[in-house]
This record gives structure tokens, sequence and C-alpha cells, in this order.
């Protein structure tokens, strides 16, 4: 399992969606 993206919507400094993608499948940190 790994992470295809991540969207953040109305959190803290992001007060418009923003949608982070591109995420290595051989590497996830969070």
């Amino acid at each position: 399992m790994f992470i295809k993206e991540i969207t953040i919507d109305g959190f803290k400094s992001y007060a418009q969606r923003q949608v982070v993608a591109g995420f290595d499948p051989q590497f996830n940190a969070i």
C-alpha cells in the first residue's frame, strides 16, 4: 500500500484546495 495523492482543503495556511501527487510507490514516509 502506498500514497498516491494528498488533498488538503482549509487546513492552516491552505485556504484553497491543494492536491499533492506524484509520490514514488517505492518510498513513502509520514
